[in-house]
């Protein structure tokens, strides 16, 4: 792996660090080391980190609120690239435009100041508005999607390009920004209405997600997506796995599409429950599950 830092702090402007355990940046808590953590501090520095990935030919990936990721023991031999400068927020009219990096909880708090409506449902969903975008979080119904006008994205030669409404495609957990390189701003259409009632609203959301999920604990949300007319967590349940541990790792008792690190937990022990849960689902009810969480 690349080692000549001096060489790649000649090139950028922001924090680089050296063997950061990734389990710091993770909602999980768990993971091994990056050999070398970024936080690119303006789109320009982030250019110059792209140009100097591809010419050194080195292995990267991007990290915003790591809610949706498990990072395995081993960690991640290459460059993290974090995103958490790239948080601003700016209103004009009904339209709301946030920065990737910027934390969701966050970006909800805000729009409710502002008056506007419309994603109080997100309430409770960690990570960053970079991440969800590209993940379409929500859920089955109704996905973040649904209220972006505009992204901005730099493409893999380092051009900022800006993709409209009719040119972007979202479905269940997905869309079609993963080409791209990084995420730097999305504009959102919402509705306008009182403060005190989106506050209201986003707050019944909320307390309605802690009486059915472990939002507080270690975890990485839901870890395999819905089949089809189906609920992974139902699934889970009726194949008799809930509360089942392996070291520090459990699958929740409230919600059975969680798995919970109870305190020192490995990406090992994850992934063995993860397999677990695939193979008695498949044996029970022949669906097999997909992971909702990227493991790198």
């Amino acid at each position: 792996m690349y080692r000549n830092l001096e060489e790649l702090r000649g090139v950028i402007k922001g924090k680089i660090e050296v063997n950061e355990p990734l389990k710091n940046h993770t909602s999980f808590h768990i993971g091994g080391a990056a050999s070398i953590y970024v936080e690119p501090k303006d789109t320009e520095d982030l250019k110059k980190l792209l140009l100097f990935i591809r010419k050194k030919s080195l292995p990267f990936f991007i990290l915003g609120g790591g809610s949706n990721v498990l990072v395995k023991d081993q960690g991640f031999d290459g460059i993290v690239i974090g995103s958490k400068n790239f948080n601003f927020f700016q209103v004009k009219g009904n339209k709301a435009t946030a920065g990737s990096g910027l934390k969701l909880p966050f970006f909800l708090g805000l729009l409710a100041k502002e008056g506007l409506a419309g994603m109080e449902f997100f309430a409770g969903i960690p990570g960053t508005v970079g991440g969800a975008v590209l993940m379409n979080a929500g859920s089955q119904k109704e996905g973040i999607g649904n209220f972006i006008e505009k992204v901005e994205a730099m493409d893999f030669s380092g051009r900022v390009k800006n993709i409209y409404k009719t040119l972007l495609n979202f479905s269940y957990r997905n869309s079609n920004l993963t080409p791209y390189f990084f995420l730097l701003s999305v504009e959102f259409r919402l509705k306008n209405d009182q403060p005190k009632i989106i506050k209201e609203r986003t707050e019944k959301a909320l307390r309605k997600k802690r009486e059915s999920q472990p939002i507080k604990a270690y975890s990485a949300g839901c870890i395999f997506k819905n089949p089809d007319g189906a609920s992974a967590g139902k699934l889970i349940e009726e194949a008799g796995l809930k509360g089942k541990r392996k070291g520090d790792a459990f699958i929740s008792e409230k919600h059975s599409n969680f798995i919970i690190n109870s305190g020192k937990a490995s990406a090992s022990d994850v992934l063995f429950l993860m397999k677990k849960i695939q193979g008695k689902v498949y044996q029970k009810f022949k669906i097999r599950l997909e992971p909702e969480i990227k493991i790198i």
